[in-house]
């Protein structure tokens, strides 16, 4: 169905390069795909294979990980011991894991292949950030639908061959926005409301009981201890709910049912509550990234899709802040990762930039073509457990 390729957060790997840290004698970096690793000195040898594993990967409670262990227990997720982040080391960026195959000979086959997925193999599992408390959710109705693909692009560092391929390419680039992500949709006549990963049901109006228990809870002071076991949440649920609120606000359901054919719109959502707001809105607002052709089961091609939000949205519906259209400008993923980095309007660091060739594209080894390069100041600067 989809023309996505889901990323690899574990996988077999070739050393392309070890290079001296200056100043520094008992470690060195790494070079695996477009990333670069601080490992330990004299532990791997140029053009061997090893298990490399990315940022934003929780590893599990194993004997492999037990080195990561926090002294003082602290954990990330129950059964989870760590999870890698970009780190700066010596001066160096590090950016995920470099681990011998030795470590896995009970679970990683000895015939294991370079490029081989082996996330399932090791128990790695992707980190998710916690569901922030002003992030209201409502009622879950079911998974996300398996007609749309999921919103998530791969990093350049895990495709460094996409600079070749890409070159004279003319592509567009957006700003990636700090936020999270809704999807709208219309299919045989049914509305739908969806976050990264999941559909939601249509929130039902508070009952007066519930609204004056909060208002009693804030102004006596209990409203923490609510939250602590899970009350505040339970009272919540099914009353209200982000993403729904969203599509109310720009009457995001009665535009789509005016459509002739099924559609999704996809898009981020930011402002106040939601992640750190790092673009300082004072209100939650939508910009759209992709229009999903559910029948032909394609993306629409860039000029489509700004006639398509133009048309639909009527002036209501904004699409995410344009770096550009060109054509494909950089030679190398270093080039590509100085272009992510930005501020948004307001001076904060931004997450970084997408990006697409303007006419819809599938290659074998990603998928669509599409990608993201995130801001290594804005990935120092984050301070998520």
């Amino acid at each position: 169905m989809s023309n996505v390729i889901e990323r690899k957060l574990a996988s077999i790997q070739r050393i392309e390069k070890l290079e001296a840290i200056p100043g520094a004698d008992f470690i060195e970096c790494a070079y695996v795909l477009g990333w670069r690793v601080v490992v330990r000195k004299g532990d791997f040898a140029k053009n061997a294979l090893a298990c490399y594993i990315e940022i934003d990967s929780l590893l599990p409670d194993e004997p492999p990980f037990a080195f990561l262990k926090d002294p003082k227990g602290k954990v990330p997720e129950e059964g989870f011991v760590h999870r890698l982040r970009t780190k700066k080391l010596k001066g160096v960026v590090s950016q995920g894991l470099v681990m011998p195959l030795s470590a896995f000979s009970s679970t990683i086959p000895a015939d294991v292949k370079i490029g081989e997925d082996v996330t399932e193999c090791i128990g790695v599992k992707k980190y998710e950030p916690p569901v922030q408390e002003k992030l209201k959710v409502g009622m879950a109705k079911a998974s996300f639908p398996n007609f749309i693909p999921k919103t998530d692009e791969i990093r350049v560092q895990s495709i460094p061959w996409i600079i070749d391929a890409f070159s004279a390419a003319k592509v567009y680039v957006t700003v990636k926005l700090d936020g999270t992500s809704g999807t709208f949709f219309i299919k045989d006549g049914r509305f739908g409301v969806c976050s990264r990963n999941q559909e939601w049901k249509r929130p039902m109006p508070e009952p007066r009981w519930r609204a004056r228990l909060t208002e009693f809870a804030l102004r006596f002071g209990v409203l923490k201890v609510l939250r602590k076991y899970g009350y505040l949440r339970a009272w919540q649920a099914g009353a209200r709910n982000t993403y729904w609120e969203v599509s109310d606000a720009y009457g995001i359901e009665s535009l789509m049912n005016g459509l002739s054919g099924n559609y999704a719109i996809q898009g981020e959502i930011c402002g106040p509550g939601i992640q750190k707001n790092r673009m300082g809105l004072k209100v939650v607002q939508f910009f759209v990234f992709d229009v999903y052709d559910i029948d032909k089961r394609r993306y629409l091609d860039y000029h489509d899709q700004r006639v398509f939000i133009d048309r639909l949205g009527k002036g209501q519906l904004r699409r995410v802040p344009e770096v550009g259209v060109f054509e494909f400008p950089w030679k190398t993923v270093d080039e590509v990762l100085n272009a992510a980095e930005g501020k948004y309007d307001n001076g904060h660091q931004r997450e970084g930039i997408v990006i697409r060739t303007i006419y819809e594209t599938t290659w074998n080894e990603l998928g669509r073509g599409s990608f993201k390069a995130i801001s290594n100041k804005y990935l120092l600067s984050e301070e998520d457990i």
